[in-house]
């Protein structure tokens, strides 16, 4: 009975491969007998959780079981596969780094093949983090943190991507703990801080709206730019909280300006993290709500990439946003995983022309036609336009000939709170010549 309760204890009960605690003891026993090289590979599947919420978690489990029973035939008698939690799986390779990367290969590879579950031909790929004794650490609690920090990398670098462990990583990854401690530090303390760049409205010259942009506002005061901290809040599981923190405050924000000018709208940023929410559509309502403002009045901006991670789960968060009476935007358009496919199977009101084509379209004439055939296209479709990046008024008066209808630029106005946004307001627009004749 006791021999029977220790490999129970030891046993993944889904899998029936060693679990977390049972490989940690071998990995503990093979380094104090000092038998040689070992190394640690990481296995983490990539986009197991779109499995789960499009097949169910059923037919997750029967993936799980079959790739544990796929690897276990392939293991040799010296490697141990152990499940170490949810669908990460830790391989104990006892080789030199080089043969030990080539051999992690190997059983990647071997998940990419198909799996039938339940008459069902189920795909699905895997990435890898790799760490090795004693090269990298002689500890079982290290050799592990640097497989983890391989692992991340490998995530980022794509599907299918192994990693070995390299100091620099372990550098970043302290950087990284360090921003992220600021970040929970700043959330609890109420120091996330939103400036706004206006909007000018091409057809009138007059400012109707503004792109909310997040900061963190340091213990000195000081605002730190969003790509310091955005990618750490993703990861790191404090998007919610982040996201939840700027809708407050553009709401906030937004009653102000609306009380000087009552057609004001703002647009925030929407990671595909928070895309992902089903609570979003409803979050998103009661704020406006609270602070008695229509839906119409803000807009919601995210990046093609949102789009193309889950598709049919991006159309359907979309359609309900829209549905609450929600504009969307479509930003940096015409960079990385652009297509026009996108405009139709997407419900989008707002189309962003990306900076990199709105700066260079006065020295280049491949931007130059890039941008004006955007703009055309985007108004055949009945969408609105709006160029990033405006930096001198000759782009300025550029667009304007295009038909372009709004802008945003340093040549507009920098990114400023609300107070400042209000004082502008009332004495930036004054200065500017005329409307454009019909």
């Amino acid at each position: 009975d006791a021999r029977r309760l220790q490999q129970q204890s030891e046993r993944d009960e889904l899998t029936g491969l060693p679990n977390r605690s049972q490989a940690q003891r071998r990995i503990g026993e093979y380094l104090e007998g000092r038998r040689g090289p070992l190394a640690l590979a990481f296995l983490d599947l990539d986009g197991f959780k779109r499995i789960n919420d499009s097949l169910g978690h059923a037919t997750g489990d029967a993936l799980l079981k079959a790739i544990a029973q796929r690897l276990a035939h392939l293991l040799r008698s010296d490697e141990l596969l152990a499940r170490f939690g949810g669908d990460e799986f830790l391989v104990l390779l006892p080789y030199p780094p080089a043969l030990a990367e080539r051999r992690a290969g190997e059983l990647l590879a071997a998940i990419t093949a198909p799996f039938e579950i339940d008459l069902r031909e189920v795909h699905v790929a895997a990435s890898a983090g790799v760490s090795a004794f004693p090269l990298d650490a002689s500890s079982e609690r290290e050799l592990l943190r640097l497989a983890d920090i391989a692992l991340y990398r490998a995530k980022s670098s794509g599907r299918g991507s192994i990693v070995r462990y390299r100091p620099e990583m372990g550098e970043a990854a302290n950087v990284e703990l360090e921003v992220e401690l600021a970040l929970r530090l700043a959330l609890e303390q109420s120091r996330i801080a939103l400036v706004l760049q206006p909007r000018l409205s091409l057809d009138d010259l007059h400012c109707h709206g503004a792109e909310a942009l997040v900061r963190l506002r340091g213990v000195d005061g000081g605002l730190q730019l969003p790509d310091t901290f955005i990618g750490v809040a993703e990861r790191c599981g404090l998007m919610p909280k982040l996201g939840e923190q700027v809708l407050t405050l553009a709401c906030a924000a937004l009653r102000q300006l609306r009380d000087v000018r009552p057609d004001f709208s703002v647009s925030i940023n929407l990671s595909p993290l928070e895309l992902r929410d089903a609570s979003l559509p409803a979050r998103l309502e009661a704020a406006l709500r609270t602070s008695n403002l229509p839906p119409d009045c803000l807009e919601l901006e995210l990046t093609e990439s949102a789009l193309i991670e889950d598709p049919r789960l991006a159309a359907l968060r979309l359609a309900e946003l829209k549905a609450c009476g929600l504009r969307i935007a479509l930003d940096d358009f015409g960079v990385g995983f652009s297509g026009l496919s996108h405009l139709l199977e997407f419900p989008i009101d707002v189309l962003k022309i990306d900076r990199s084509f709105v700066s260079r379209m006065l020295s280049d004439t491949t931007a130059n036609a890039l941008v004006e055939g955007l703009v055309t296209l985007t108004r055949r479709l009945g969408l609105r336009v709006v160029a990033e990046g405006v930096e001198d008024e000759a782009c300025l008066a550029r667009l304007r000939s295009l038909g372009c209808e709004e802008a945003q630029g340093y040549s507009i106005a920098r990114p400023m709170e609300a107070e400042a946004l209000l004082a502008w307001l009332r004495t930036a627009e004054d200065a500017r010549p005329a409307p454009r004749p019909d």
